[in-house]
């Protein structure tokens, strides 16, 4: 009975941990033959979105366009609606993921196993399923059809909009704070 107490305990927290998780920063790399100080106008790609009717995610990509457009202007790069020097496209896959533990003789065999022929294995439990996201911001030169900049992070997805949002925030922060160190 303890040890399914603890393994609701552990699941919980683990599960919990999951609705304030953070940005991880895949990979970024950019071209060192252009500065981003030498463009001052931007726009933005057409998002292609699988289903139109979802209305969460287009609320969300309408936040991460608010955010890097707040980044963009914080590096002195304007939106136009014509003849941008840069044209950013924002690509996002969501796949679901399933949480798993593996099993232990240590805590999980029964205290009773039976006669002479029994065996233990070891085995993965699906404790839970979440959602992850993918983030792909890419900085195109309009010119040259070049990519300037490049980066690729990752993060749990929340069912509640208040902490997508904050994730949103960060996440697209963190990727420009990246941007500004290169």
């Amino acid at each position: 009975m303890k040890t399914k107490i603890i393994y609701a305990i552990v699941a919980i927290a683990l599960l919990s941990g999951y609705g304030c998780s953070t940005v991880r920063i895949i990979d970024t790399s950019h071209n060192t033959a252009n500065s981003l100080h030498n463009y001052k106008t931007f726009s933005f790609y057409d998002v292609d979105i699988n289903n139109p009717t979802d209305v969460s995610y287009t609320n969300r990509i309408g936040w991460i366009k608010k955010e890097i457009t707040k980044q963009m202007h914080a590096l002195g790069i304007e939106p136009t609606k014509t003849n941008p020097d840069v044209k950013i496209n924002i690509g996002i896959v969501v796949e679901e993921k399933t949480q798993t533990r593996t099993t232990d003789f240590r805590t999980d065999a029964p205290k009773y196993i039976g006669q002479r022929n029994y065996s233990w294995k070891s085995e993965e439990i699906e404790t839970g399923r979440y959602k992850e996201g993918t983030f792909t911001v890419d900085l195109v030169d309009s010119k040259l059809n070049t990519i300037v900049w490049y980066a690729k992070a990752a993060s749990v997805l929340s069912d509640k909009d208040e902490k997508a949002h904050a994730n949103i925030i960060k996440g697209v922060a963190k990727i420009f704070d990246k941007m500004k160190t290169k």
